[in-house]
């Protein structure tokens, strides 16, 4: 269920970007993916710290990328910080209580602030078949890593952290690369 969760809040997201960024979706059909990716992403911080600790992450990171350019994105961001703050003072006995793995933070956290870096200074426009390209090659890796982490086999052992975390990535890209497609066709 959590997967599932996971690729809708990804899937908000990108809707949301998209709207902003190259003008797809209605403002009303917007306004419902807003309110629901804000249920979505409640819901995901509220599964652990680690949860939290993944967003608080993508925060700084588009941060420095300049893409929290609008007032939806600032205030998603500060809702986000305040969870975090909330954790850290509230919860202090909680952080490792789950599946909370720290390299997986550290990988996850390297891979995507390396991807929207690259990607900012690859991709200058939002539309394009190279990007389609490359980001139809990011969704099949997504979801081909997402099957590896669903085997049931003793050499890959991965938490439901890390399968949500590719889910959301998967739901990001697959809206990247349906709403492209759109565009270039």
């Amino acid at each position: 269920m959590d997967n599932i969760i996971s690729f809708l809040l990804g899937n908000s997201i990108k809707m949301v970007d998209d709207h902003y960024d190259i003008n797809m979706y209605d403002k009303d059909f917007i306004k419902i993916v807003k309110f629901i990716g804000f249920i979505l992403l409640s819901y995901w911080n509220n599964l652990g710290f680690e949860y939290n600790l993944f967003f608080f992450l993508e925060v700084i990171i588009c941060y420095f990328v300049n893409q929290i350019d609008n007032d939806f994105y600032k205030n998603m961001s500060l809702y986000i910080i305040i969870i975090f703050i909330s954790y850290c003072l509230f919860y202090k006995k909680k952080y490792f209580v789950h599946e909370f793995n720290i390299p997986n933070i550290i990988f996850y956290f390297i891979s995507a602030f390396i991807l929207i870096f690259i990607e900012s200074k690859l991709f200058k426009e939002d539309i394009s078949k190279l990007k389609f390209f490359c980001r139809f090659g990011i969704l099949f890796i997504g979801f081909s890593y997402f099957i590896l982490l669903n085997l049931k086999n003793d050499i890959i052992k991965q938490s439901e952290f890390s399968k949500n975390i590719v889910m959301v990535f998967n739901g990001y890209f697959f809206i990247s690369v349906t709403n492209i497609y759109k565009k270039i066709n």
